[in-house]
C-alpha cells in the first residue's frame, strides 16, 4: 500500500461509488462554504465543473459516480477533486502551527505540499535567479515545451495558494523580515549572508524559494533588484538631484536620501562604492567629473571655503600642476577669486577680488 495518505484514502474509498461526498468525506461540513481551489486541483477538474460547483456545499450530494457521469469526466479528475475535499478538511481542522516556526523548517514544510513536478519546474522557471529557458526548461524534465508553458502558471498558482494558508504563515513572516534586511536593491553576497543566518542557502531550492518570496529578486548587473521597483534607477536618480543641489554629501546625508525607496543604510554606502563617478575624501563624497575644471569644483565642494590653486592642484593629485589649474579657473564662469590666490565656487555669492585697480 502506498506511503501517501491521500493515496491510501482512496484506495480504501474508491469503491463506495454511491455515497454522498458529505457522507464519504469525514467532517465535510467545515468547508461546506469554502471556495473550491480549482487551481490547485490538477487535471480537468476547473474546466469540467468550475461553472455548476463553486462551494463544496454545492458537491454535498454528488457522488463518485455522478461526477464520473459528466461528459470527458474520468477516473483521474473525480479522485483529484474527492481528494481535495478530503484535503481541504484536514486543513480546516489542523490545529494552528507556531509561528516561531525556524525559517528552513517552514520553507521545508511548504515544499513537501507541492508534489516532485510542480517543485523542478517553479525551481527552474520562477525560484531560480537565472532561470532556465522553456526549452531547456523541458528538457531538464523529459517534456515537451508546450507542457512547461501550460502548466508553469498553474504550478504557480498552486505554489501562491499554499503560501497564502495560515500554516505557512512562518514563510510569509520569514520572507517579510528578510525583504526588510535586504531592502529593494542588494547585493547577492548581502543576500548570500541574510540566507546563511537563517540556515538556508542561496544556491539551493529552499534558499531561492524565500529570496523569491521576499522579493522576487532578480539580477541587474552586479546587483539583485526587487521586481518592478526599477531601485537602481531611482537610487542613482535621487544621488544625482542630491549632488546637483549641494555639491557634497556625507554618507549619512545619502543614507538619508535613500531611505525613502527602503534602501537599508549599509546598502546606501555600498551603492555609493559602486559609482566610478564619484569620488571620497575623507566622509564627503563628491562628483568627479573628467575636465580639470569639474574636479576644481569637486575640491571646493570637499573645502567649502575658498582654495588656491597650490591646494587644489595637490588635491587632485600629482599629475595636475597649479599653472594649468589656475589657468583653467580664469577661464570657467563656475569660478571667482576672492583674493590674488583664492577661489571660489561663484554660486557662493562672495565678494569678487578685483585687482590692484580696483
Amino acid at each position: 500500500m502506498s506511503d501517501d495518505p491521500a493515496a491510501t484514502w482512496w484506495q480504501q474509498n474508491r469503491f463506495r461509488t454511491d455515497t454522498p461526498l458529505r457522507r464519504l468525506i469525514e467532517g465535510f461540513e467545515e468547508i461546506a462554504d469554502s471556495a473550491i481551489p480549482y487551481h490547485w486541483i490538477p487535471g480537468r477538474a476547473e474546466k469540467l465543473y468550475a461553472e455548476r460547483f463553486v462551494v463544496w456545499a454545492d458537491l454535498a450530494e454528488e457522488t463518485i459516480t455522478s461526477l464520473l457521469g459528466w461528459p470527458k469526466a474520468g477516473i483521474g479528475t473525480v479522485r483529484a477533486l474527492v481528494t481535495a475535499a478530503r484535503e481541504a478538511v484536514a486543513l480546516a481542522q489542523a490545529p494552528p502551527f507556531d509561528d516561531h516556526t525556524d525559517a528552513a523548517a517552514a520553507v521545508t514544510r511548504m515544499l513537501e505540499q507541492l508534489d516532485d513536478y510542480d517543485r523542478r519546474l517553479l525551481s527552474a522557471r520562477r525560484w531560480a535567479l537565472q532561470p532556465l529557458t522553456i526549452r531547456q526548461t523541458a528538457e531538464h524534465l523529459g517534456v515537451s515545451p508546450i507542457n512547461v508553458e501550460r502548466h508553469t502558471p498553474h504550478a504557480y498558482q498552486r505554489f501562491q495558494h499554499l503560501l497564502a494558508q495560515p500554516v505557512h504563515a512562518a514563510v510569509s513572516r520569514h520572507a517579510a523580515q528578510l525583504s526588510e534586511h535586504l531592502g529593494p536593491l542588494t547585493e547577492p553576497t548581502v543576500a548570500e549572508q541574510e540566507l546563511k543566518n537563517l540556515d538556508l542557502d542561496l544556491t539551493t531550492e529552499s534558499g531561492q524559494l524565500l529570496l523569491h518570496v521576499a522579493g522576487p529578486y532578480t539580477p541587474n548587473g552586479p546587483w539583485l533588484e526587487r521586481a518592478n521597483t526599477d531601485a537602481l534607477t531611482q537610487a542613482e536618480g535621487v544621488l544625482a538631484e542630491a549632488f546637483a543641489l549641494r555639491g557634497v554629501l556625507t554618507t549619512r546625508d545619502v543614507t538619508a536620501e535613500l531611505a525613502p525607496l527602503g534602501v537599508p543604510a549599509p546598502m546606501a554606502e555600498r551603492i555609493l562604492r559602486s559609482r566610478p563617478h564619484l569620488r571620497r575624501f575623507a566622509d564627503r563624497w563628491v562628483r568627479w567629473g573628467t575636465t580639470i575644471t569639474d574636479k576644481a569644483e569637486a575640491v571646493l565642494h570637499v573645502s567649502a571655503a575658498p582654495a588656491s590653486a597650490d591646494l587644489i592642484a595637490a588635491t587632485m593629485g600629482p599629475d595636475y600642476h597649479p599653472h594649468v589649474i589656475r589657468h583653467a579657473l580664469f577661464n570657467d564662469e563656475r569660478f571667482s577669486r576672492t583674493t590674488k590666490q583664492l577661489w571660489a565656487l561663484r554660486q557662493w555669492g562672495l565678494t569678487e577680488y578685483g585687482g590692484i585697480f580696483a
